[in-house]
């Protein structure tokens, strides 16, 4: 699972007002719904932020689709949050850690990636450096 933030989408509602912001926002996830794998599920999460639910998915997995998705919308930059599930562990659970990491990669400066510890390190997508 992942939870997807776009980075600075205040300035877009600003900039375009909110409807425009809006029709910015289906144009995204129609960008984004192209690359997903017919059993992935892509959902609006809150006002700029999406929750992407990837069954059979690695966190490398989950990490290379993360980075098609910002090739697929380049004019907008997102941080995100992975957590993958253990056998067990609630659905509230496995939210709670996405969301968490999701907090850290915003904190860190934003367009980025932040994964568990013990999967990997928090990464940048290719047009920054960490």
């Amino acid at each position: 699972m992942a939870i997807i933030d776009l980075d600075d989408f205040k300035a877009c509602n600003t900039r375009l007002g909110h409807t425009g912001a809006d029709a910015l926002l289906v144009e995204v996830a129609t960008a984004w719904r192209r690359e997903l794998r017919p059993y992935d599920c892509l959902a609006r999460y809150g006002g700029d932020e999406f929750a992407l639910v990837c069954p059979k998915s690695s966190t490398d997995d989950v990490i290379a689709l993360l980075e098609r998705l910002r090739r697929a919308a380049p004019s907008l930059t997102f941080s995100a949050g992975v957590a993958t599930w253990s056998n067990g562990e609630s659905a509230e659970s496995l939210e709670r850690c996405a969301d968490a990491l999701l907090f850290e990669a915003k904190r860190s400066g934003g367009k980025r990636t932040a994964v568990p510890p013990d999967a990997r390190a928090a990464i940048r997508s290719p047009v920054s450096t960490v």
